[in-house]
């Protein structure tokens, strides 16, 4: 018999492996089979999202955007962290094409509109868009672990590129962070110990309670007699140490800067002022400020003399969202500037001071008057001044959800 100079092979290929119901991997990490499994997907649910539609009935537009963002992409976006960010532009189309259709019915444009006036139209991001958000918050969540952390070494290491055309979600999100002008490094590092659930928070109240008086439909002599009839009214308010924050950001996201107003009730009174990052939101800002204004305050609370530093210490802060940041409890604290803040707390607490941290709406209209003299809100100016200084302060690190609301912004 004969012996065959050729000889055949048979070709085998493996099938897509599978995670949480997802296809996310291919034998050449393309993502291909993957998002053509989504187009699919989402087909059904953008020809159900059409028939909530018409000339004359339907639903109105913010309701079918809605829906659109639920109901279709999330379908196409489950798990899109782990593979959107290798997806080639090829693949990503696919899934393109399944978001304009979406916007289609969201808005009633035709096909020949342009695609970006579609999707800005609809209220939809395109997958590019969300690609770049998500690598990005990755790689700032990542290197925002404590150093020595599995997946702070891989956000620090760099490794070549097998393929020109995929890119991960390390080179996705260094592209993105030097298009914003930010390192990695300047990300704030997240909480190692976090305060246990039981921790004490004896001589620590906290109110958001706003007087009835104090709506805007009032006058302003009736707002103001309320806001100083409740400031007033505080526990120990006659001989306290009041603290005044503020906090300003350029257009709430960059250049941000802290100022507190510091007042004795001997009459004596100092600003304390503090760069809150180069890129930051008011509420940062203000919680700057207030830390500024606790060190402050226990720098100079090393000896007990009841005439210049009293039992009651009263803080009052105009961001009701700085005020729920501190309220959810030492616990519950994210961030080091939220677990430095309690800790602050918590220390003069230890101290035998009694700690009340005030809601107080930010409006000219109201102005306390405390120990027969007037309490000078004019902290505006204070935080504007330390805008100007944190232009060239990069000794704040940057907050990781500004960080993440400038990505969606600068992705668009």
């Amino acid at each position: 018999m004969p012996s065959s100079r050729y000889r055949t092979f048979l070709s085998v290929r493996p099938p897509p492996s599978s995670c949480l119901g997802s296809r996310l991997f291919d034998n050449l990490l393309h993502f291909g089979e993957h998002c053509t499994n989504l187009k699919r997907k989402a087909r059904p649910r953008t020809t159900q999202l059409r028939k909530l539609t018409g000339h004359s009935w339907g639903l109105q537009e913010h309701h079918l955007r809605a829906v659109a963002n639920g109901y279709v992409r999330g379908a196409i976006e489950y798990a899109a962290a782990a593979w959107l960010p290798a997806a080639s532009r090829s693949h990503l189309e696919l899934v393109d094409r399944e978001l304009r259709a979406a916007a289609r019915a969201v808005t009633g444009c035709p096909r020949s509109a342009p695609t970006h006036a579609l999707m800005a139209e609809a209220g939809l991001p395109t997958a590019e868009m969300r690609r770049a958000t998500l690598a990005t918050r990755l790689l700032a969540r990542a290197s925002a672990l404590p150093a020595g952390d599995p997946l702070w070494e891989l956000a620090e290491a760099s490794r070549p590129c097998r393929l020109r055309n995929i890119t991960g979600w390390r080179d996705e999100g260094r592209r993105t962070l030097d298009a914003l002008g930010v390192t990695a490094s300047q990300v704030e590092p997240m909480v190692v110990a976090q305060l246990p659930p039981w921790t004490s928070s004896e001589g620590i109240t906290i109110s958001c309670a706003v007087p009835p008086d104090c709506v805007r439909s009032a006058g302003d002599q009736a707002r103001r007699a309320a806001a100083e009839a409740m400031l007033a009214d505080l526990p120990g308010a006659e001989r306290a140490t009041w603290v005044w924050s503020d906090g300003l950001a350029e257009g709430g996201t960059v250049r941000g800067g802290g100022g507190a107003l510091i007042v004795l009730p001997a009459g004596a009174e100092w600003t304390v002022k503090t760069p809150a990052g180069a890129l930051c939101s008011s509420t940062r800002a203000e919680l700057v400020a207030l830390r500024a204004a606790l060190e402050e305050i226990a720098e100079s609370d090393l000896t007990p003399d009841q005439d210049t530093h009293p039992d009651t210490i009263i803080v009052c802060l105009d961001s009701r969202a700085a005020q729920q940041t501190v309220d959810a409890g030492p616990a519950a604290q994210t961030s080091q500037l939220g677990d430095a803040i309690w800790r602050l707390l918590m220390q003069l607490a230890n101290r035998g001071r009694r700690l009340h941290l005030q809601w107080q709406l930010a409006t000219p209209l109201i102005v306390a008057y405390i120990a027969g003299f007037v309490v000078k809100k004019a902290l505006d100016s204070v935080s504007c001044s330390t805008c100007q200084e944190a232009l060239v302060s990069d000794i704040q690190p940057d907050d990781m959800t500004q960080l993440y609301h400038l990505f969606i912004i600068s992705a668009r």
